[in-house]
């Protein structure tokens, strides 16, 4: 085996930007980017394997079990999905065995489907965006949640609850210090992401702990967070 994961992902840019939609192939790569990471932080099999522990069957095992003490369902077959794609690019352009034949991704109740799968594609995703005046600091508020949610599998609880002090700028990570489960575990923040948040807090009204303020100058909460994505795909014209 000489080709290294990050080879292997150029290569898989490469064919996912010559058949999928460029948002959907970015979707990808954020995802697959966010298990090589957790495989360089945490994979049981780095010591021996070196950079080549994400092609071992029992690194993508350990992890969709980590991701899912800390995550729905829904989300988990999102990170699976990727993973899937990915490895079976590997297999064809033999890189690696498949490490994901045989597995079976979450299965979903109609209910999950409905109520968590994701909603928006990138199109929705833009008209979101364009919502988002910038001209106030709600607008860019309500712009860094939105590129928050749409590059992370943060819950809303976790979301809401972050401090300014859970943002690792030289290594653009946040740390999620009691995710589902009470589970502490971090995630990559996309240069995107991390540009709208910094500009969110350098026009906030207030510096306090809390990285996200209800008009008010509060912490924001969940039920509010859901009535602000209600009101935002409202104004953008998405059902």
């Amino acid at each position: 085996m000489t080709v290294s994961p990050a080879e292997a992902r150029q290569g898989f840019a490469l064919n996912l930007a010559a058949s999928l939609r460029p948002n959907t192939a970015r979707g990808y790569l954020e995802h697959l980017d966010v298990y090589f990471h957790w495989c360089r932080d945490f994979c049981p099999l780095r010591p021996q394997e070196g950079e080549h522990c994400p092609y071992q069957r029992q690194s993508v095992l350990s992890y969709l079990a980590d991701v899912s003490a800390r995550c729905s369902r829904p989300t988990v077959a999102t990170y699976f999905k990727a993973l899937k794609s990915f490895f079976a690019f590997c297999e064809i352009e033999e890189i690696c065995d498949n490490p994901m034949r045989g597995l079976k991704p979450p299965r979903l109740s109609p209910d999950e489907a409905e109520r968590d799968a994701p909603l928006y594609d990138g199109t929705d995703k833009e008209a979101l965006l364009q919502a988002c005046p910038p001209w106030t600091w709600m607008g860019l508020r309500n712009r860094a949640l939105i590129l928050s949610l749409w590059h992370t599998p943060l819950r809303a609880s976790e979301l809401t609850g972050l401090l300014v002090t859970d943002i690792d700028w030289e290594g653009m990570e946040i740390t999620i210090q009691s995710g589902k489960g009470g589970v502490r575990y971090t995630v990559v923040m996309p240069v995107e992401m991390a540009e709208a948040i910094h500009r969110y807090l350098r026009h906030r009204p207030a510096d306090v702990a809390a990285l996200w303020l209800s008009e008010g100058g509060q912490m924001l909460t969940p039920r509010a967070l859901s009535l602000m994505l209600k009101r935002m795909a409202k104004r953008a014209g998405i059902s």
